[in-house]
């Protein structure tokens, strides 16, 4: 369909005013400017009504859609609409597309159709919804040895796919890794892909995760096929350890090529796992090229051979206590895939009853008040989307200043109101005003009542603690947050400990509790608290600049090396800036 550029309106189901949302994310929330109450923006593309959140990523959001001319549902992902969304994205988007499109194999999420609407631009893809492997990962903390190797056979035959049609993946991880069903998985996220013929052009960028990234990437050396390998490598032996291979995702990238410089051994931290699955994954990530496989078709036949050995072992005879046979944990896994379709499910279901969770009950003089409005936090969350990315972006005082005009509403839901007040204060704190934020953290305080669910009471505990830890003088423990959720509204009291003990200048207990949020994995309604990781990954490269430099100026060993350290110190700025001049201050003239 022909691109269109007039402006989406939408009318509050409160006072029936009519909104220009033109500028809104779909399927965000947005606050009435007549009387306050909000609503979720409804959202067509093209012939595509957007049904939910599948995900989010640094370019665009991934949304499950109905494609209301062919009757199917899709995953639409969808360009950011913001000053970011360059002609430049717009192009990558389209190459990830027509890169996509181009491989035709059962193990590779197919590329429906691309398109621009509103000057968005999307591609349609199959809906492939049944959890992901970073999923199960999550779930169950180490997957079924069986499972492993299936899954490992057929992501290898998807790459090899994009082999034969010239192309390297350079992003392979646990996250692109998608389930269609019980027994067939597809590998997703063609964004940073190449045509080998491309490689040299771009070679020396470093993107990709670092769990998972090649060593010869980070040398700036040509990457090929066997980059791949190495990155699913990593990814099968982060799903039978529990743990990736090298834990470095902060690391700088001299430290990060020391890392993968090193052997790595599958048994040091799976000893459980059989010699022949052992021996592939192994190979899989020798820090040379020549030693990996050198075709797909090889690195299949072993992995086929490692899944024939393992079906046909004899049980181990009283060796050790088997608290749970492989069979056993097979099924787990399976069950595990299960679970996670049903709680996307239970998304969709949010979703389609958006209407009652947004809209007051009707009350009249002969009956009683009605219950406060409940709103899920994720949703919650979703109607300060600005604010979050002002945030997340570094422009702490706006997004104070946006949280605290939320808060004020008189009509926003309490739920809503304590998030407000929460963001408030995290703003504050990073911006480093001190009273502003035990202001808004004594307002959170003071929110002693939420609803009557027991969800929202948790909640309220929750916050009162955060309230209670904030506006306290004290330092907080690197080990504070141990024993609170990596996977809902509790991860972000990380962030919030993390940036108080920075302010205060504690900035080694800071990192440690900044990392430990980067590591979190917010699902569900509370995804959304992914979108502030880069709030923390800021603070962590501010602190790793400042420790880089200081180390080599501790190290230098000619006034030439002295003078590059002491530059580098220079350039640090923010809280670590008088602690770099105290530093070249010690190293004398």
């Amino acid at each position: 369909m022909a691109e269109t550029d007039e402006p989406l309106i939408q009318q509050c189901p409160e006072c029936g005013e009519l909104i220009d949302v033109s500028d809104q994310e779909p399927l965000s929330a947005v606050l009435c400017p007549s009387c306050g109450a909000p609503s979720v923006i409804a959202a067509h593309i093209d012939q595509f009504e957007l049904v939910d959140v599948l995900g989010r990523g640094g370019m665009g959001v991934v949304y499950r859609a109905q494609d209301t001319s062919l009757g199917r549902q899709v995953a639409l992902k969808l360009l950011r609409k913001s000053e970011g969304a360059s002609e430049e994205q717009s192009a990558q988007l389209a190459n990830e597309a027509s890169i996509t499109a181009s491989i035709n194999h059962p193990n590779v999420v197919k590329v429906f159709t691309t398109g621009m609407d509103r000057g968005r631009f999307y591609i349609a893809m199959e809906l492939v919804d049944q959890g992901t492997l970073d999923q199960l990962i999550m779930l169950q903390g180490r997957v079924a040895e069986a499972q492993v190797l299936e899954v490992g056979i057929q992501i290898a035959q998807g790459l090899r796919a994009a082999q034969h049609a010239g192309l390297i993946h350079r992003d392979v991880k646990p996250g692109n890794i998608l389930f269609a069903g019980l027994h067939t998985a597809k590998i997703v996220d063609f964004g940073l892909a190449i045509f080998m013929a491309d490689e040299e052009k771009v070679r020396g960028e470093i993107w990709g995760t670092p769990y998972y990234v090649a060593p010869e990437k980070l040398d700036n050396k040509p990457e090929d096929f066997r980059s791949d390998i190495y990155s699913l490598g990593g990814t099968l032996f982060h799903a039978l350890a529990g743990r990736p291979p090298f834990e470095a995702e902060n690391a700088s990238l001299v430290a990060l090529k020391h890392l993968k410089s090193q052997a790595v051994s599958l048994q040091a931290f799976a000893p459980w796992v059989s010699g022949s699955t052992a021996f592939v994954i192994n190979r899989t990530l020798n820090k040379d090229p020549e030693q990996r496989y050198q075709s797909y078709d090889e690195l299949i036949e072993h992995l086929e051979y490692a899944r024939t050995e393992l079906q046909s072992a004899k049980p181990p005879v009283a060796k050790r206590v088997v608290i749970q046979s492989e069979t056993e944990s097979t099924v787990m896994g399976w069950l595990s895939l299960l679970l996670i379709v049903l709680l996307i499910a239970g998304g969709a279901a949010a979703y389609v009853f958006r209407d009652q969770l947004f809209r007051q009950g009707e009350s009249s003089d002969s009956t009683p008040s009605p219950a406060p409005v409940v709103i899920a936090p994720g949703l919650a969350a979703a109607i300060f989307p600005e604010a979050c990315a002002k945030l997340a972006t570094g422009d702490a005082v706006g997004a104070a200043d946006a949280f605290r005009q939320a808060a004020a509403q008189p009509k926003l839901p309490p739920v809503s109101a304590a998030w407000a007040n929460l963001l408030e204060g995290l703003a504050e704190s990073v911006a480093g005003h001190e009273v502003l934020a035990n202001d808004a953290f004594k307002k959170l305080a003071n929110r002693t009542s939420l609803s009557t669910t027991q969800d929202d009471a948790k909640l309220a505990a929750f916050f009162s603690d955060v309230a209670r830890r904030m506006t306290d003088r004290s330092p907080i423990p690197p080990n504070a947050a141990g024993t609170q959720s990596k996977t809902n509204h509790e991860t972000i009291a990380r962030l919030l400990f993390g940036v108080k003990n920075w302010q205060l200048g504690r900035f080694d207990d800071g990192v440690a509790l900044l990392r430990e949020f980067r590591q979190t994995k917010p699902a569900g309604r509370d995804a959304w608290i992914e979108e502030l990781k880069p709030l923390a990954a800021r603070l962590i490269e501010e602190f790793s600049a400042f420790q880089e430099g200081t180390d080599r100026l501790r190290a230098a060993k000619n006034p030439q090396q002295k003078q590059a350290a002491i530059e580098a110190l220079k350039k640090v700025q923010g809280k670590l800036a008088e602690r770099a001049k105290e530093e070249i201050a010690k190293a004398g003239p």
